[in-house]
């Protein structure tokens, strides 16, 4: 999430914090569902599809991630993309 939130691909919004007045950074609901809803990472997309990460790396051979896991700490692939395969 830090990754994410660093790289600009989830806003957030600095609030106080009404019990302790210190500052907090939130992401809404509604900017992380359509995250999800755009893109899959990894590891996820390994657990739906119940294949070892190392075969899913070689499925994905051919399509590059749409958020590289050295930006982000996490390979993000298009939702619409690996679907199709």
């Amino acid at each position: 999430m830090t990754g994410l939130i660093r790289e600009g691909f989830l806003p957030r919004k600095t609030v106080i914090n009404p019990i302790n007045r210190c500052p907090v950074d939130l992401v809404s609901v509604a900017d992380l569902d359509a995250f999800c809803a755009k893109y899959v990472s990894f590891s996820e997309l390994a657990k739906s599809r119940r294949v070892s990460p190392l075969t899913l790396k070689y499925i994905l051979a051919s399509v590059p991630p749409a958020i590289e896991r050295d930006r982000v700490g996490a390979a993000f692939y298009l939702r619409e993309i690996v679907e199709k395969i």
